[in-house]
Parts: structure tokens; C-alpha cells; sequence
């Protein structure tokens, strides 16, 4: 087997056994507060939207990203793969408690076809280890991308969510969202990072 072929396999054995969960129904009780920062996308006082960091695929600028009231919108008008817009943070301290990232969308965009799980847009999950000593950067050990429902169409706004046991070894946790629709737009507001498992 390849190398890359075994790196898939991992990641996919690995998003079977810690993520848990995405829906819209939630009937756990939160064990912490909010673990996101800035999560009504305020600017500071050099204009940024820190610690939230965006990005789109490589090549042409394919996206426009506004923010009004607390609410971010991601817009797509020309052809690229994706867009992200996320933030990174420690999670040493939340080995095998499960983590629920929670936010509301609305979206406006083609159905996925063939209900495609990984076209459309929502919320992504990423969690990395420390990668062999003699490598530098991180080790990406689980990626969960558009795992619940509604995550292609057109929506009012729904609240989704989805649930990660923090495996050992995680040190950082990247929590977002990802256009990843042929066109349309997605917004967001109100997301939140909370334990709610020990």
C-alpha cells in the first residue's frame, strides 16, 4: 500500500472512531464555556478579525467574505475549490473529553449531488499532533469536514453541530468553516467550542 494510501486509510479509521456526531438536535449539557475567541468576528484595534485567519485554495481570488453584525458570509463568483475561514487553539488540556463545535448557517447553494457528504459548506473540525522529531510543522491526526445535515441547498438559518473525542496526543484544534460548493454562499454566526463530556 502506498503511503498515501495509508495516510487516508488512518484519517478515516481515526474520523470513524472520534467523530461522533452532526446534527441539529442537541440534548447534551455544556461542561465549559465558550472555547473559541472572538466568536462575533469583532475587529481589533490594527482592523483584524483575530484569532479568526482565512484562506482559499491557491490560484485565482474566487470569494468574497463580509461581516455584518456578527454574522460572516462567504460568497463565491468564480471557479475555485475552496474557502476557509477558521481559528487555532491548545487542546492539551481536553485529552478524551469530547468537544461539540455548534454554530447557525444559511445556505444558498446547489444541492450536492448524489448527496454528496464532502460538497457544500459548514462546519470543519481539524486536529493535530506533534509530528516525529525529525519533521518539522504538525501532523494532522483527524479532519471532520461537512459532518452533519443541511450542508448543501438553500436554508433558513439552522444550528448544526459536531462532536470530537480529543484523542492523546492532540495539541492543536482548528475549528471553522469551509465553502466547498460548485457556487452559491453560506453564513455563519454564533459559533461556539464547548466540553460536553469528560
Amino acid at each position: 500500500m502506498h503511503a498515501l494510501s495509508k495516510i487516508s486509510l488512518s484519517i478515516t479509521l481515526l474520523l470513524s472512531l472520534f467523530v461522533i456526531a452532526g446534527c441539529t438536535e442537541e440534548n447534551e449539557p455544556y461542561l465549559s464555556d465558550n472555547l473559541l475567541q472572538n466568536p462575533k468576528f469583532e475587529t481589533n484595534e490594527r482592523g483584524r478579525r483575530a484569532p479568526w485567519l482565512s484562506t482559499q485554495h491557491a490560484g485565482k481570488t474566487a470569494y468574497t467574505l463580509t461581516f455584518s453584525d456578527g454574522e460572516v458570509t462567504i460568497d463565491k463568483y468564480d471557479e475555485q475549490v475552496y474557502f476557509m475561514i477558521v481559528q487555532q487553539l491548545n487542546i492539551e488540556a481536553y485529552e478524551n473529553k469530547t468537544l461539540r463545535f455548534r454554530a447557525d448557517l444559511k445556505l444558498d447553494m446547489p444541492l450536492a449531488e448524489n448527496a454528496d457528504p464532502k460538497v457544500g459548506g459548514g462546519l470543519l473540525i481539524k486536529l493535530y499532533s506533534a509530528p516525529p522529531a525529525a519533521m518539522l510543522g504538525k501532523k494532522l491526526v483527524l479532519q471532520s469536514t461537512l459532518d452533519h445535515q443541511p450542508h448543501s441547498g438553500k436554508t433558513d438559518w439552522v444550528t448544526v453541530f459536531t462532536d470530537v473525542v480529543i484523542p492523546k496526543g492532540a495539541l492543536k484544534l482548528e475549528a471553522g468553516f469551509a465553502h466547498m460548493s460548485p457556487t452559491g454562499s453560506m453564513s455563519m454566526r454564533n459559533p461556539t467550542l464547548r466540553v460536553v463530556e469528560d
